[in-house]
């Protein structure tokens, strides 16, 4: 019997034990835990998702959304609005890491005598209600009331209250949470950024036509109402300055205004800006009369800004005012023109394999070489009358401008766009039925798209000289442009020619350099290299300005950066100032024979035309593989100057005193000093150089059969 008792007490005290260690240490342990912890919430706050605060001014509710864009935080009380995020971060962020400086329970300041009204906590005068989301679905959601009492008597705290515990916290709380209404709400209308808007939607009156522009990929296109290009970067400003626009005030709800005021009715601006599975619409109505003093306190000078009403299509009772920029306002008044691409052609210019250029009355085409660098390779086909094509290299470097100018060919203002829907009768005024240049752009098939071909005509408006228009064929837009483009598009196969004309084969040294009259009866320098012998020996026994001329020539004369190809054939008399007159001089040289048993190149002859200006000298040669005329580059006149006119160069003119006598030198009348140009000699003569004076070498047109002056030296 006794054993029996002391089993049951021993089986009593195992149980009494196995109570305490598993149950009364869990109670003691979280009652430690919450006394030493110094967070005020718990980690479930790590994901609130809504927040009530009420006050003694009503109450406001706070709600997250989740899109795809990210989070939102949403105004629903008092009103439908998106929250300020800023605002609304700060207030989460300072209630997950509020931290207290001391707390204790409810039942414990009762047993010390003290009652709730002596913290202030009887009627807080802040009271925040949040909510989060359940740890495990189907479990209840998580939550908690935080309730702001009085301040303490000194050290600057605060009595706060969580459940049945009060904490004493920093005062800071209640100044980051005691916050506005119009400091929580947004004042933006726009909440979707421009890289996510997808289309922009705009009717600026009930009578106007609908516009609308969506992006493809890396460009913008007009949908309505026409088909067109936009233009990429006006309309992302347009949609960054629609962004930018900020609610001014709202307007009390329980007073509305007439539609007849506001003008939000049908006849209001709707603009809709469309993103991922979201849109907006904005209602712009009449201006605010009066302004508010913001608006109507802008300086002298400043952007026109006007004060309208507005109001979100989502959102029929909140009525509220913005301030719209004049800028903004005329871009979405104008936009048909505003926002388009003012690029008349859409041009990938490295995939351009031809360009066919054709006025009334000639045509040429540039060819680029398959495989060709796209600034090089190029070649000018031409042709005259019945005969063969003739093709000849072109000038990569001119090709390369013409495409460049083609593809930045713009209207330069917003009623250059002239007529987007022509009639028949529109398109003979514009003069299309007559083009002055048709340019044919043929590009080569890529992995995107096939080969393509593009037509640009520009024609005289009928009347109207001065007016150039445009269009490209497959498209009714007219356009108005420059007239300086017709330069550019030349029909002379001479302005595409290559300018550097290789007048020796390359690294083929000269041996022999001779300079002449052009009918070889006076020779003016000559010589011919000994063996071993270079030219800077053979020059260093000519006197300074001389030597320097002919090195400069021999450095220059193998191959030569024309200005201008002015013939594609040599003539035997050339223009010179109006005038034609025969070649002056004559420049022979000898390649050196090369190694081995190849054949010698033959005798190059460049002949000289008298000069005709400062910066103007034609030079030409017979040649098989040249056959041209073309203007000389300044370095070579320079050097040619040196030797052919140098010496009579009187240099700069004495200034006229009260004394001075007239004479040739300083009225320009031929005189002993200064005989007469042969370029004024009559016309039924030409003159020709005489033979130069003896020892200066100086050269002067060969003599004809009658003897003119020589040439008067050059300014």
């Amino acid at each position: 019997m006794r054993t029996k008792v002391t089993l049951i007490l021993v089986l009593l005290n195992v149980a009494l034990f196995a109570f305490i260690f598993f149950f009364e240490r869990d109670w003691r342990a979280e009652r430690v835990a919450l006394q030493v912890r110094k967070r005020v919430l718990g980690p479930e706050s790590a994901s609130i998702d809504s927040l009530t605060l009420t006050g003694n001014k009503g109450s406001i509710k706070l709600e997250r959304i989740v899109e795809r864009s990210g989070d939102l935080w949403m105004l629903t009380e008092p009103m439908r609005w998106p929250a300020n995020t800023f605002a609304v971060s700060r207030i989460i962020t300072q209630l997950q890491l509020l931290e207290h400086e001391t707390s204790f329970s409810v039942s414990d300041a009762e047993e010390n005598g003290q009652k709730l009204s002596d913290y202030g906590l009887e009627t807080p005068a802040l009271t925040i209600l949040w909510s989060a989301p359940a740890a495990t679905p189907g479990a209840p959601a998580l939550g908690g009331t935080l309730e702001i009492g009085s301040d303490t008597a000194v050290g600057n705290r605060l009595y706060i209250r969580t459940g049945d515990r009060i904490h004493v916290v920093s005062r800071a709380l209640a100044d980051s949470l005691v916050l506005t209404l119009q400091e929580i709400r947004s004042d933006a209308v726009f909440s979707i950024p421009v890289f996510e808007v997808r289309s922009l939607n705009l009717q600026t009156s009930a009578s106007a036509p609908r516009l609308r522009l969506r992006r493809e990929q890396a460009r913008w296109m007009f949908e309505a109402p026409i088909v067109a290009r936009a233009s990429k970067p006006a309309t992302e400003l347009a949609i960054n300055d629609l962004n930018a626009l900020r609610v001014h005030r709202f307007f009390d709800a329980g007073a509305p205004l007439p539609p007849d005021r506001t003008g939000l009715g049908p006849g209001a601006i709707r603009i809709t800006l469309e993103g991922n599975n979201r849109r907006e619409t904005l209602l712009l109505g009449n201006p605010v009369t009066p302004p508010s003093s913001a608006a109507a306190a802008a300086p002298a000078g400043a952007e026109n800004i006007v004060e309208r009403y507005a109001r979100l299509e989502d959102r029929e009772g909140i009525l509220f005012s913005t301030l719209v920029p004049g800028k903004l306002a005329d871009t979405l008044r104008e936009a048909q023109t505003a926002l388009r691409d003012k690029n008349i052609l859409d041009l990938d210019t490295s995939a351009i394999v031809s360009v066919t250029i054709a006025s009334p009355q000639s045509e040429i085409t540039l060819q680029h070489l398959e495989d060709a660098a796209p600034d090089a390779g190029w070649q000018v086909l031409s042709r005259e009358g019945d005969m063969a094509p003739r093709t000849v290299t072109a000038d990569g470097a001119r090709v390369a401008r013409l495409v460049q100018e083609l593809s930045l060919l713009k209207v330069e203002k917003p009623e250059q766009f002239v007529n987007d829907a022509p009639s028949r009768a529109d398109i003979e005024t514009y003069g299309f039925n007559l083009p002055e240049r048709t340019v044919t752009l043929a590009c080569k098939p890529s992995s995107a798209q096939p080969a393509t071909s593009i037509k640009l005509e520009l024609g005289h408006g009928v009347g109207d000289k001065r007016a150039l228009y445009a269009r490209v064929a497959g498209q009714p837009f007219i356009y108005e442009i420059t007239p300086e483009i017709l330069n550019t598009l030349s029909t002379n196969p001479l302005d595409y020619r290559e300018r550097t004309l290789q007048i020796l084969p390359p690294d083929t040294p000269v041996a022999r350099l001779a300079l002449r009259t052009a009918d070889g009866a006076t020779t003016l320098y000559e010589h011919t290299l000994a063996s071993g012998e270079t030219w800077e020996k053979a020059l260093a026994s000519e006197p300074g300005p001389r030597r320097d001329a002919l090195a400069a020539l021999l450095a220059q004369i193998p191959r030569i950066q024309a200005k201008t190809i002015t013939h594609d054939s040599f003539p035997d008399r050339v223009n010179v100032n109006g005038r034609e007159r025969p070649w002056a001089w004559k420049i022979e040289l000898t390649p050196a024979s090369p190694a081995g048993n190849a054949p010698a190149p033959g005798i190059v002859t460049l002949f000289i035309a008298e000069r005709s200006g400062g910066t103007t000298w034609l030079l030409g040669s017979p040649n098989q593989d040249l056959n041209l005329v073309f203007e000389a580059p300044q370095p070579l006149i320079d050097a040619l100057w040196a030797l052919l006119y140098a010496d009579r160069d009187p240099g700069p003119q004495k200034p006229a005193g009260p004394d001075a006598k007239p004479d040739a030198q300083n009225t320009g009348e031929p005189g002993p000093s200064q005989p007469a140009a042969p370029a004024d000699a009559p016309a039924a003569e030409p003159a020709a150089p005489a033979t130069p004076p003896a020892p200066a070498k100086s050269p002067e047109p060969a003599a004809p059969a009658k003897p003119a002056p020589a040439p008067a030296p050059a300014s």
